[in-house]
Parts: structure tokens; C-alpha cells; sequence
């Protein structure tokens, strides 16, 4: 699935600069916006008598087209983010969808097999018996050869693992 897009890099950049240019002038135009309401609710409420019941509201028709371009100013900062995030979302769903792709191709492992379990490869963690020989990392060992092998280890007899279980 290709993306509406552009596909040139330079392209790309010049839009997303301009959307941020954009979104800086709403977020500005709405600050604006937000401070006029603001001078003017504190204007109406100093000139207002105690008895007045909602001496704020003042009804001018400027109150309305701002209120009104406020709004639209809202809907496309939110409309643009939520345009921005597609691709973010596009590309997560891909990634769930090769992810339930691979885990229904995984092969399935033999009985006693199974990651985690306790005779299996990986071993388990809520016991320790059956573990067999276990070994612990930065240990010498004297099974794995000079130096311990992989990273070292030092192997614990199972008669020492059943006197700690």
C-alpha cells in the first residue's frame, strides 16, 4: 500500500515545514483570541454593578466571530495533527499485521519443548527442580572447558539444587 504523499524528500520536508509553520500562526491567532476574551471579561466584570446576573456576557457580535473562528481555528490544528499521526498509525498497524503473520508461521515446538518450561530450552523461573546442572554467569566452571565456555558458569550439582527446593 503506497501513501498519498510526496515521494521526494525535499518535497516532504517543504510540507511538513509549512504545516508547522501553520500550526505556529493558529497556536499564535488562538492566544490572541484567548487574551481579547480575557481583557474584555475583565473589562465587562470591573464596569459591572454587584446585581448584574452575568455581567460578562456581553452578546457583541465580535465575541461571536471570534467564538466562531476560534472553533474552525481548533477543528484544523486538530484535523492537521490527526494528519500527521497517520502515517505514525499506518505504519504501526503494518507492524501488528507482520506480527500476528509471523506468529502463525512459527513452527510449533515439541511436547516438553515450549519456551519457559521447565525441562526446556530457556528454563523457567518459578522453580528450580529438574533444572539439572545450572549455571551461574562470571563463574569458572569445570564442564565448559577452559575459562567456562561461553561467558563461564560454574555448575551446581542436582543434589545441591534438591537440597534448595
Amino acid at each position: 500500500r503506497e501513501s498519498p504523499g510526496p515521494t521526494d524528500p525535499a518535497t516532504h520536508r517543504a510540507e511538513k515545514v509549512a504545516r508547522f509553520k501553520r500550526e505556529k500562526a493558529i497556536r499564535g491567532r488562538l492566544e490572541a483570541l484567548d487574551l481579547g476574551r480575557r481583557t474584555r471579561r475583565e473589562a465587562a466584570l470591573a464596569a459591572a454593578d454587584w446585581d448584574d446576573d452575568a455581567p460578562e456576557d456581553t452578546g457583541a457580535p465580535e465575541d461571536e466571530e471570534e467564538a466562531r473562528e476560534r472553533w474552525l481555528l481548533l477543528i484544523e490544528d486538530a484535523a492537521n495533527k490527526a494528519l500527521d499521526a497517520k502515517p505514525h498509525f499506518d505504519m504501526e498497524f503494518e507492524m501488528l499485521r507482520n506480527r500476528e503473520e509471523l506468529e502463525r508461521n512459527r513452527p510449533t515446538p515439541a511436547p516438553g519443548q515450549e519456551r519457559g518450561s521447565m525441562g526446556g530450552p530457556g528454563g523457567g523461573s518459578s522453580g528450580m527442580r529438574g533444572m539439572g546442572n545450572v549455571h551461574i554467569p562470571g563463574l569458572p566452571s569445570g564442564t565448559d572447558g577452559p575459562g567456562g565456555g561461553m561467558g563461564g558458569g560454574a555448575a551446581i550439582p542436582p543434589e545441591i539444587l534438591a537440597a534448595m527446593a
